[in-house]
């Protein structure tokens, strides 16, 4: 005898999180630098940006660091009236509303590796969300996690418990972290800590290093609609399928976002 969808029964006060990260051009030394992490909690109802602090390669940073108050106030205007482009008014009030709700906070650092030491702990310790979601989080996760190992954090700095990548052994390990001749780091290695980048497959394995369960959004909206043809995956076609929005068009700024100036 089946159980129906009605009969299974499921928490009601999940906590979750979600981020994304902004990184610079790649570098000379193939590096490309963390340079903005976003985090929205929606338990607390607060959505943080965290950035380092460097005047010289971004020349309008000043003006962030000077007023705050100023530009989260701008932003809130642009994105309110971004919000207005949304046609079916039902939507357009579910997204006025969560977006009204959220207190803004910004914080600056004088280094990459401060910030990221801040957001770990911001996320794992401060907040403790049930869920930890980005979109493309293979990407960002596996980024954020060698960034910090990269400038010295601990490697069992992405989670409260002092876990590391390198504790874990799955069953189709894409990524080893410690290299077998040397038995050290290795600082970078090739691949991400998911199984597959397809926007299909839902099989991650960097959800297993803390309470928090860390899942990629991009994989779980994809992955539930495998009988569907996407002419992109991307999350502007996500947006746009949803909510009958765009992302926010800064191409009068910029024609990428890792070239804000």
């Amino acid at each position: 005898m089946g159980i129906s969808f009605e009969q299974v029964e499921y928490p009601k006060d999940i906590h979750y999180g979600a981020f994304d990260i902004e990184t610079s051009e790649l570098e000379k030394d193939g590096i490309r630098k963390i340079n903005l992490i976003t985090y929205v909690d929606r338990k607390r109802n607060e959505c943080y940006a965290l950035y380092y602090i460097d005047f010289d390669k971004y020349k309008n940073q000043e003006r962030v660091y000077n007023e705050p108050e100023n530009l989260i106030s701008d932003m809130k205007d642009i994105f309110n009236e971004h919000i207005m482009k949304c046609t079916d008014f039902k939507i357009r009030e579910i997204i006025e509303n969560t977006f009204n709700s959220l207190t803004f906070i910004l914080k600056s650092f004088d280094t990459e590796k401060n910030m990221l030491d801040y957001f770990s702990k911001l996320v794992f310790n401060k907040c403790n969300p049930d869920v930890l979601a980005a979109f493309n989080a293979s990407f960002d996760i596996t980024h954020v996690y060698n960034r910090g190992v990269e400038l010295g954090l601990p490697i069992g700095f992405w989670n409260k418990h002092g876990l590391g990548y390198e504790h874990i052994k799955p069953t189709s390990e894409t990524t080893r972290m410690i290299d077998k001749l040397t038995n050290k780091p290795n600082l970078k290695p090739e691949g991400y800590f998911g199984y597959s980048r397809k926007p299909t497959m839902c099989q991650v394995n960097y959800a297993n290093m803390s309470h928090t369960m860390c899942i990629d959004s991009r994989h779980l909206y994809f992955g539930i609609r495998k009988a569907s043809t996407f002419s992109s995956t991307s999350l502007d076609s996500v947006i746009q399928n949803e909510l009958g929005l765009n992302k926010f068009d800064y191409s009068h700024v910029t024609d990428h976002v890792t070239k804000l100036p």
